[in-house]
């Protein structure tokens, strides 16, 4: 197929963007981040990383340590499973995220499936949680 001008490529290049807008090629996944303030920390990857020599740790949760968080937003209260990822791991986040800090985490997945129920309860994985805010420590 030749193409003879520039108008006659715009419009095959538009009818292939429509037909992968239409078949959900393009802009399907759309983020929805939600921000809230943490009200609780809780799971057994507390005690790892309060444990130097980690001698009071059930042996069999040190490769996969609990982490729950329970979290204040303008939407309600939500309580995240959160789940193992390599590229930031439980056990960093569990240092860096206290009570009153600000969190931003993700809603859904990359195909648009919800990480909560409807009672705003859910697993998410480690790398959709962002440290925004640390609460100002008394002195």
């Amino acid at each position: 197929m030749k193409i003879k001008n520039k108008k006659e490529l715009t419009k095959i290049l538009s009818a292939g963007a429509l037909v992968l807008n239409l078949a959900g090629g393009l802009s399907s996944f759309q983020p929805q981040d939600k921000m809230g303030k943490v009200t609780k920390e809780s799971g057994d990857v507390l005690n790892i990383v309060e444990s130097n020599e980690r001698k009071f740790v059930n042996e069999s949760r040190k490769d996969n340590p609990i982490y729950v968080l329970s979290v204040d937003t303008e939407s309600g209260e939500y309580t995240i499973y959160v789940s193992q990822d390599y590229s930031k791991p439980i056990e960093a986040l569990a240092v860096a995220i206290d009570v009153g800090d600000i969190i931003r985490f993700r809603t859904n997945s990359n195909k648009n499936i919800s990480y909560f129920s409807q009672d705003r309860i859910g697993k998410v994985p480690s790398s959709t949680i962002e440290l925004i805010e640390i609460e100002a420590q008394e002195k």
